[in-house]
């Protein structure tokens, strides 16, 4: 019981630091990869990763393990609350504990996965070399990105941004074009923005394509059936939701 009273007593303390040490995470991991590049953070951490005090965990792992402990809350609670008598007083304050502990770890989830879904618009819009004119769309937050593919969109080879809300068909930027020109990576630029609320969607007579319409049609043709269905499949439900 001593155990439950614990975290009914502590856990309105932790809520609000888990919830923002855990919504830190994809900038914990981005400064991390940064300063790996440095030889001399990466030889120190190598160093200390040798010491025995350190278990021979990474960084890496030791950041990560504030919210690998969280998730392990609830099971303890759980496995406690199947050793006491459902009648019996120890069981009642367990139950509650444990329904103050997955709420918190059900808020903390939802905040890390807000702001993982704000860190992906982010990518996107670094990845479109005219993203910043589209600013607005993409980087709506209370928007999700999907997923991205190359498809042939009218027998051109694009590649395709899905949202919850819209669809970008993107070709590869020219040189000049570019935003880092001396880069090897590939860039791509908008060239069409279809709004979900005007999507039709219809099976085509080709193999493995659909069309879509919104005013103009267009084909989207996939490598396979695979490909197809898991497009489709995506549109249609955001289409009626």
């Amino acid at each position: 019981q001593w155990v439950s009273e614990i975290f009914m007593k502590h856990m309105p303390i932790f809520q609000p630091v888990y919830g923002t040490y855990c919504t830190n995470q994809p900038t914990i991991n981005t400064t991390l990869l940064q300063f790996q590049e440095n030889y001399k953070f990466s030889g120190f951490l190598r160093s200390a990763c040798r010491r025995s005090d350190c278990k021979k965990q990474t960084l890496n792992s030791l950041l990560i393990s504030p919210l690998q402990r969280l998730c392990k809350y609830p099971l303890l609670l759980r496995e406690l609350q199947k050793t006491a008598n459902e009648n019996s007083p120890d069981y009642q304050v367990i139950s509650k504990a444990l329904a103050t502990v997955r709420c918190c770890v059900d808020e903390v989830n939802e905040k890390v996965k807000r702001v993982e879904n704000v860190t992906k618009l982010v990518e996107v819009q670094m990845e479109l070399s005219n993203g910043e004119n589209f600013r607005s769309l993409i980087m709506d937050p209370t928007r999700e990105f999907i997923m991205k593919e190359y498809l042939l969109v009218n027998n051109k080879i694009r590649n395709i941004f899905l949202f919850d809300h819209m669809i970008l068909i993107t070709k590869q930027t020219p040189i000049e074009m570019k935003l880092k020109p001396h880069s090897d990576k590939i860039e791509h630029y908008i060239v069409h923005v279809i709004m979900m609320s005007f999507v039709t969607l219809k099976e085509s007579q080709e193999e493995n394509a659909f069309v879509i319409e919104c005013g103009t049609e267009y084909l989207f043709s996939c490598r396979d059936k695979k490909q197809m269905k898991r497009w489709m499949s995506q549109i249609d439900r955001l289409v009626k939701q």
